[in-house]
């Protein structure tokens, strides 16, 4: 019995953990930027390179789709 309710309480404190977590994400932070800025080159890297693998993986699954 002893295992049961300490389980129990364990789960219960768990929930109570969520909650209290659930209810600190519900806080909202304004930030404003308002200077412009160039876009990193990353971030230009990073988009090719989600465009190349797009038609790449395309490609890939016609061929396979085909065979």
């Amino acid at each position: 019995m002893q295992t049961k309710n300490q389980l129990r309480f364990g789960m219960l404190l768990s929930v109570f953990a969520l909650c209290i977590d659930a209810s600190s994400l519900s806080a909202q932070t304004l930030v404003r930027i308002e200077t412009p800025m160039e876009v990193p080159r990353w971030a230009v890297l990073e988009r090719q390179l989600l465009a190349d693998n797009a038609s790449a993986c395309k490609e890939f699954f016609e061929k396979r789709a085909g065979s």
